[in-house]
């Protein structure tokens, strides 16, 4: 199976329309995404032949366990990712263009280390927390410096 940049993001689009409103419908996705309904739907057609979704009978579609950890694990770098860049000073909206660009194409240890500065505990492979230094550990090595505190800018980015 090949998941592509263009495959993750429908299913970080289907994890977080789900979220929010406990469905999903192609017409949500296509004006979540900025493309047109025709595009969902090979889109649609595409993900549930790897099993990453179900489309039902009544139109609305979920994520199998597969597309359910893709989506997560794509999220969760993006999150990583604008939180890190809005804790250096870079402004909100920006930090979430270019944390979904970059998203796609980091490694789990890249993520992890990642998130270690910003002050994420840090997780193995199966999702297990490692124990870890966290933000506030690695500040007392660094100098005292506060990785992850407002007078980096942190408070301009919530997560979503």
């Amino acid at each position: 199976m090949n998941i592509t940049a263009s495959k993750e993001d429908y299913l970080k689009a289907i994890l977080h329309l789900k979220e929010k409103n406990g469905y999903v419908r192609a017409t949500d996705v296509a004006e979540a995404l900025s493309v047109k309904k025709p595009s969902v739907s090979i889109a649609f057609g595409k993900l549930a032949a790897d099993d990453l979704i179900t489309v039902h009978e009544n139109h609305q579609v979920d994520l199998t366990k597969a597309g359910y950890d893709i989506a997560a694990k794509i999220n969760h770098s993006y999150e990583t990712v604008k939180q890190f860049l809005c804790s250096i000073g870079v402004p909100e909206k920006v930090a979430e263009h270019d944390a979904c660009r970059v998203e796609h194409y980091l490694s789990q240890e890249s993520v992890v280390s990642i998130g270690g500065l910003v002050g994420e505990k840090t997780k193995n492979r199966q999702g297990e927390d490692t124990g870890q230094i966290d933000a506030g550990q690695k500040s007392e090595k660094r100098g005292g410096t506060q990785y992850g505190e407002k007078q980096y800018g942190t408070e301009q980015c919530e997560s979503e």
